[in-house]
């Protein structure tokens, strides 16, 4: 097929798109008409309730208002009828239009509550099935990743005893998100995947549309063009499907995203406008500030930075009137960043960033790979002993005639279990002495190792500040007798600015733990990166590879790596002249390779051996931290500075 004709298919599917939310439009609006008559008409207060419940079912495609006016006439006709059942449901709805308010204490108050009091009079049922999976979309705008996970595993556990194959599907989903929070895209596919191979028809598709949007933005991010294109679309024909506006308008906005990043600016015009106005009719203030976030990238994509500062500003003081706790707040932040850069507005870019890096480091700190870890080990040790406690009763049944030798087996358990447990409690208390004794002699070598690694810290830090304090001092009683250098001047003190702030901000870090992970470290390092790339537009940073997945560091040690390669590549953005770094992690079972290399006019080493203030302090750091370093330069052949970093420990 030619590029034309494949061009031409891509509109002609793109326009079918548009005109099947055409008729979409129609028929939810024939849908709500027909719910609405249903009520209308009801000869009873019990018809009128079921109706009533039956419209606020669509809540995910109406605004708050109209939800809230509904269910409070539900939660009327159910007291009147004395339906707990009934009471208990529109419970769930009012906890719905919380949550569409963002009110999300409160509605997860309620959530909490109303499945409390469903577990003690129901069994389970689709009510408990909406209000687990209301309870997991509350959690995730919070942010609170670790508490999503646990419900998603309860979720998954619940319907699995239950044989309910779409809500599994649903907790897998709810996985996949926590992962994809994390950056762990590839467990988040895996999980993903789990839920679509559940899906075995359009129907049950349509009821978990939104999984199509999801698939798309991982592949988004591992830089898979056409098959997040792909998915978006699969995405937003199964939501005209569903009449879902909630998950329609995600598509489009989604597509409209990807469109603006691919360079189809036309059709990423026309998606954005079909996102927004599905989304007016709906009034979700947490997805209206998400579509700010967006909107605004798209302004400042298109050369339209003062547009995107508004906007950016504008959803701010949305958050704050709403409680400003929106897990979305993060990209506002990155886009209202990047409009002040282009402004060259470098003061409120500097407030942002650090705004930003603190946000991050907040949700970090909340959300540890060890938790996550620990919640699927738990999930999966419940399901084996799920399976045990089936295959246990099969076998009771299957010998229930032969009582005799049921009673002598039962007999020589019983007899068995006694001896066992008085085995385990003698073995319990010899483990709980040990522990006791080793618990003190730890606590005080940990206290010991804590101060003396806190010294060292705080020493490191005052070094690196004074130092870096004197140069600005330098450079200000400069600027007051040589005026024709103020432009070198200004630039060498904004770069000892943005040092002090990054070394304060690692040793701070550095400071709160005693054990860092290689991949934490890895992190803050593609991290720093990705915001000297954001500053130096003219110079390609790339980083690759990854972390061990088990390695540990002292906090001291991860902090002079993470400095030593920070001043690695300062060194090469400032002097090395070259228009691309690669930053490189290679890792085996017994150490760590990073390897800094630019293709810059390199230096001679030999005249820089013992006089180059930077060459110094990186050897300094790295004989203070046991650390191979290397230095691979010469005129006109660029630069390599290869750690060679040997494990502290790796986790079990």
């Amino acid at each position: 097929m030619s590029q034309c004709s494949r061009k031409e298919l891509l509109i002609a599917s793109f326009f079918v798109l548009i005109n099947a939310y055409g008729i979409l439009a129609a028929a939810q609006g024939n849908l709500f008409d027909s719910l609405k008559n249903n009520i209308r008409y009801a000869v009873s207060n019990g018809q009128k309730l079921s109706a009533t419940l039956s419209f606020c079912d669509k809540w995910e495609s109406m605004s708050p208002d109209t939800l809230r006016y509904y269910v409070l006439a539900a939660k009327q006709l159910a007291l009147k009828q004395n339906d707990l059942h009934a009471s208990i449901f529109a419970d769930y709805y009012m906890a719905a239009w919380l949550f569409q308010a963002n009110k999300i204490d409160t509605a997860l108050t309620l959530t909490d509550k109303t499945i409390s009091a469903y577990k003690k009079d129901f069994s389970y049922d689709d009510v408990l099935a909406k209000l687990m999976s209301l309870r997991g979309n509350i959690l995730i705008r919070t942010d609170n990743v670790a508490e999503m996970t646990k419900n998603s595993f309860d979720f998954i556990k619940m319907a699995e005893e239950h044989k309910d194959t779409l809500n599994i599907a649903r907790g897998m989903l709810g996985i996949g998100n926590a992962d994809m929070r994390l950056k762990k895209y590839d467990e988040t596919l895996s999980w993903y995947r789990k839920a679509l191979q559940l899906l075995p028809n359009a129907m049950y598709k349509e009821k978990l549309s939104f999984i199509y949007n999801n698939i798309a933005i991982v592949f988004y991010h591992l830089n898979k063009e056409d098959s997040a294109t792909y998915y978006v679309k699969e995405g937003i024909a199964y939501s005209q499907g569903s009449g879902n506006l909630t998950n329609l308008a995600n598509g489009w906005f989604l597509y409209g995203g990807l469109m603006a990043e691919y360079k189809h600016i036309s059709e990423a015009e026309t998606a954005f406008e079909k996102a927004i106005e599905i989304r007016k009719k709906i009034g979700d203030v947490y997805y209206i500030i998400s579509d700010m976030a967006q909107l605004a990238l798209f302004y400042c994509d298109n050369n339209q930075p003062q547009k995107g500062i508004a906007l950016c500003n504008e959803g701010i003081n949305l958050l704050k009137q709403n409680g400003n706790d929106f897990s979305n707040q993060s990209s506002l932040y990155e886009v209202l960043a990047k409009a002040y850069l282009q402004v060259k507005d470098y003061k409120n870019y500097s407030d942002v960033l650090r705004q930003q890096l603190n946000l991050k480091d907040s949700i970090y700190q909340k959300n540890t790979a060890e938790e996550m870890a620990e919640m699927q080990a738990k999930y999966e040790v419940q399901k084996k002993e799920a399976e045990i406690a089936h295959q246990r009763l099969l076998l009771v049944k299957k010998n229930y005639l032969i009582y005799g030798s049921l009673a002598v087996f039962i007999l020589l358990v019983f007899s068995s279990y006694q001896l066992f447990k008085r085995y385990r409690q003698d073995q319990k208390f010899r483990l709980i002495q040990a522990i006791e004794k080793e618990k003190k002699i730890s606590e005080r070598a940990v206290n010991e190792a804590e101060e003396n690694e806190r010294k060292r810290i705080a020493a490191d830090l005052h070094d690196n500040l004074g130092a870096q304090a004197n140069a600005l001092l330098y450079g200000t009683e400069q600027l007051k007798n040589i005026a024709q250098d103020e432009s070198v001047l200004l630039d060498n003190l904004q770069y000892t600015a943005r040092d002090m702030m990054q070394s304060l901000r690692e040793t701070a870090w550095a400071m709160k733990q005693s054990e860092v992970e290689a991949r934490q470290v890895w992190l803050r390092i593609i991290n720093f990166c990705k915001h000297l790339s954001l500053i130096f537009k003219e110079i390609r940073i790339t980083t690759n590879g990854d972390a061990h997945a088990t390695a540990i560091f002292s906090s001291n040690r991860a902090l002079q790596i993470i400095l030593i390669v920070q001043e690695a590549i300062n060194n090469a953005v400032r002097h090395s002249g070259g228009d691309r770094i690669n930053v490189e992690s290679r890792a085996d079972e017994s150490s760590w390779l990073i390897t800094v290399a630019d293709n810059g006019q390199g230096f001679d080493l030999a005249q820089h051996q013992n006089n180059g203030i930077g060459l110094v302090n990186m050897k300094e750091r790295a004989d203070k931290a046991a650390i191979a370093i290397r230095f691979d330069t010469g005129i006109g052949k660029g630069t390599a500075i290869r750690l060679l970093i040997p494990f502290d420990a790796l986790k079990a």
